[in-house]
């Protein structure tokens, strides 16, 4: 998650480059979107279905399943023109994570390999279903650089 309230950081730190630094030169890291944040957020370049399909695959191939999901300013803020399910202009409808997030989570977990959720958020969000199937759940908020290094790994 970058920018929001603070500004945008001079060297952002991604999931994807602090698992990669993280594990560099012990272990191959996969990577496949998955998903966008939400539903209806962007016009996508690639089909929903293509995304998730993707991300399916490459899950298969993988000893071990990190998902980065939550939400972005892109997402929450004031007085935003975003009208997507569980937003309404800059504002919440609902607290759980975005629909599409919790299908890829749901479908990612059927495949039966060991999953890591790390929620990405700055305020609430309700994970009830993953609390209950997912054994491993990071909180890495706002501040990714240091938590996505500290994964057990």
């Amino acid at each position: 998650m970058l920018g929001n309230y603070n500004g945008t950081p001079s060297d952002p730190i991604t999931p994807l480059r602090g698992i990669k630094e993280k594990l560099a030169g012990t272990s191959e890291v996969l990577w496949a979107q998955g998903c966008d944040w939400a539903a209806g957020l962007t016009a996508q370049q690639r089909p929903a279905d293509e995304l998730k399909n993707e991300a399916l695959e490459v899950a298969k191939k993988a000893n071990i399943v990190i998902m980065c999901m939550g939400i972005t300013p892109r997402l929450e803020g004031e007085e935003m023109r975003v009208n997507v399910d569980g937003f309404k202009g800059g504002d919440r409808t609902s607290l759980d994570l975005p629909a599409v997030q919790e299908e890829l989570i749901k479908a990612i977990y059927a495949l039966g390999k060991p999953v890591i959720l790390v929620l990405l958020n700055g305020s609430a969000l309700s994970v009830n279903w993953e609390k209950d199937n997912i054994p491993a759940i990071w909180r890495a908020g706002t501040v990714v650089r240091l938590p996505v290094r500290q994964l057990p790994m």
